[in-house]
């Protein structure tokens, strides 16, 4: 090996290997909540958008994004005389994500209005998809885990109503 190409290979390990590190110090930032002490600006925003673009800030989403989710939105569409169910979830890798990631900012902090936006991008959404519907009732229910002892004694999960409302069109 001569002596350019050594320094070249050399230069090159040492690249991957911060690029290695820098990639699991993001991802341990992010999915351990301690980016929150971060006080830099710079590495703040750094870690954010790297986060975004690893989908390490998705609950855990980089690991197993459709897995635990808390929120389950059940949409029906109606046109009078037939109710129909709707789902947003289409066979698309980045599209689940998405909707998983809003399911779990739906009822952050349990704010009502922002509930309600939520609701109504999703019943329009439906409407916009299929125009022979004139309503969509959006239910959002909570999965609700029983504890080891309850669950030993026969408990299962269960479901309760977190949010409804219809959206229709006028």
């Amino acid at each position: 090996m001569s002596g350019q190409t050594f320094i070249k290979y050399n230069a090159m390990k040492y690249v991957y290997r911060t690029l290695i590190i820098a990639h699991f110090s993001f991802v341990i930032l992010t999915v351990s909540h301690l980016y929150t002490y971060i006080k830099n600006p710079v590495v703040s925003a750094l870690n954010e958008m790297y986060s975004a673009i690893t989908y390490s800030n998705r609950c855990f989403g980089f690991f197993a994004p459709d897995v635990g989710s808390d929120l389950v939105v059940d949409m029906k569409m109606s046109d009078g005389n037939r109710s129909l169910p709707y789902s947003l979830l289409k066979n698309n890798f980045e599209v689940k994500t998405r909707i998983y990631s809003l399911g779990g900012n739906f009822a952050q902090g349990n704010h009502r209005p922002t509930m309600d936006l939520f609701a109504q991008s999703w019943g329009l959404k439906c409407l916009n998809e299929n125009p022979g519907m004139k309503k969509v009732t959006v239910l959002v229910l909570s999965n609700v885990i029983p504890d080891i002892k309850s669950f030993s004694k026969g408990a299962r999960i269960t479901q309760d109503s977190v949010y409804i409302t219809d959206v229709e069109v006028k």
